[in-house]
């Protein structure tokens, strides 16, 4: 097995079911932004939103469409990811010192 290999079925397509739901729930819940990167738009877009049993899918139009989705599915990975740090008590670090940038001047000869 390649160590970069994430299947999406099997064992792990109950985690990869949350995952898409948490990430349709950011974004329609307001929670998640983007930054209007084109190439993010053409995945998202190119992705088929399936709903089945309660839970919802991403999928290719077809099998064989040229249309890609991976930034869509990173997109909804990386969401997982920032979840699970946040529960994992991950949050914003305060500077326990004075972060204070000053300009430092020049000169030239």
């Amino acid at each position: 097995a390649h160590p970069c290999t994430f299947w999406m079925t099997g064992a792990t397509s109950a985690r990869v079911d949350r995952a898409v739901m948490a990430a349709y729930q950011g974004v329609v819940g307001g929670n998640i932004t983007h930054d209007g990167a084109y190439w993010l738009t053409e995945h998202i877009l190119a992705a088929k939103q399936v709903n089945t049993n309660g839970k919802v899918k991403l999928e290719k139009e077809s099998k064989h469409s040229p249309k890609k989705i991976d930034a869509a599915i990173a997109f909804v990975l990386a969401n997982q990811a920032r979840l699970d740090a946040i529960a994992a008590g991950a949050g914003i670090v305060v500077p326990q010192q004075d972060m204070t940038i000053t300009k430092i001047r020049r000169r030239v000869y």
